[in-house]
């Protein structure tokens, strides 16, 4: 049993651990369209009762503008001092970003590792490409810029840990198994 939503089948076990949906978002934050984007970022909490929860699938939601080919590299990372700390706990690859569309979807991905997340402790998703740094060839990230999501924040770097704040957050969803007892 499940349901289909934005491109994406959630079955009736699926959890959200951390989420901002694109129910509002109103524009694109380019990935490497600009060298001051070369990594993009959203900081994000795990909410629920549990002390962990076991990291599953992310659901980002992506558009591509042009015909940008290569990878994008989705990592999670734990907080260091306001930013991501550049260390993985888990690793995300869309391998051919020239199947994502020109319009914003759900595009859902399994980590290479499932890690345990604390909850209450803040977490980021960070991105970037392989393909060139280009303002026409770029794959877009769905953002609210009215800041809805109140558990996080978004950021920007030409390289790490050189972050700057984005005004704005970015759509994703967190899944995962059943909690770890």
């Amino acid at each position: 049993y499940g349901i289909y939503c934005s491109g994406v089948w959630i079955d009736d076990r699926t959890s959200y651990y951390a989420r901002h949906r694109p129910a509002s978002f109103d524009a694109l934050l380019g990935i490497k369209d600009d060298a001051a984007r070369v990594y993009v970022a959203q900081s994000f909490e795990v909410t629920g009762s549990n002390p962990e929860f076991q990291l599953g699938d992310i659901v980002l939601y992506l558009a591509k503008v042009g015909s940008p080919t290569g990878t994008l590299t989705i990592t999670i990372e734990a907080n260091s001092s306001g930013s991501p700390s550049g260390t993985a706990l888990a690793t995300y690859t869309l391998s051919d970003v020239s199947t994502i569309t020109t319009e914003v979807i759900a595009n859902r991905m399994s980590p290479d590792v499932r890690p345990f997340l604390n909850t209450a402790t803040t977490y980021w998703i960070k991105v970037t490409g392989s393909y060139a740094t280009s303002a026409t060839t770029y794959i877009g990230w769905a953002v609210d810029t009215d800041s809805g999501y109140s558990l996080g924040s978004a950021k920007t770097a030409t390289s790490v840990p050189a972050w700057t704040a984005y005004s704005g957050d970015l759509t994703f969803l967190l899944l995962g198994p059943q909690p770890h007892f």
